[in-house]
């Protein structure tokens, strides 16, 4: 799994949940706003962006897991019937818990929003809203990908009696297929 192909799921998702969604782009740069554009006043529009990223984590079967903060920028009218806000209120409650289909994406959390009245898209007939959150990334492949590879022996041992130095304390276990 990579960074670009959560971002085109997450805009797949959201354009099939939310299809009052005139667009939405996954930014494989810089989300600033020269790289955004303005489009037709047809409907919200949004752009999912990788905001940070934190110290993978190797995990057991020698994947990674990539800790990632996430960022929509939403766009749209301003009307009398409140689609943009609607459209957030939807956002706010769809995101948490959301792995947009994917098995190495952990569930989304800390999903937050906030009006951006003095971002350059902004003005007095379009708003402007950002989303942030927080999500975990499985990158690589696992050690067990075949089927038909998996562990001959186990190893077990008590804490504290486990690590290096502890090797003698453990006892092993024979696995058969």
């Amino acid at each position: 799994m990579h960074i670009a192909s959560l971002l085109r799921a997450i805009c797949a998702d959201l354009t099939r949940t939310f299809p009052g969604l005139a667009a939405c782009t996954p930014c494989l740069g810089d989300l600033a706003p020269e790289t955004i554009p303005e489009g037709g006043d047809d409907g919200p529009r949004a752009w999912i962006a990788l905001a940070g990223a934190d110290t993978a984590q190797e995990t057991a079967t020698g994947e990674w897991d990539l800790p990632l903060s996430l960022e929509a920028v939403i766009a749209g009218p301003v009307t009398p019937d409140a689609t943009l806000l609607n459209l957030v209120e939807g956002l706010l409650a769809h995101i948490p818990g959301t792995t947009w289909g994917l098995a190495s994406a952990h569930p989304a959390g800390g999903v937050e929003a906030r009006g951006c009245p003095s971002h350059p898209l902004a003005s007095g007939e379009r708003a402007v809203w950002t989303l942030t959150w927080n999500q975990m990334l499985r990158l690589g492949e696992s050690l067990w990908t075949s089927p038909a590879q998996h562990p001959t022996r186990l190893f077990t041992g008590q804490a504290p009696n486990i690590g290096p130095g502890h090797e003698d304390d453990y006892t092993t276990l024979e696995v058969t297929p």
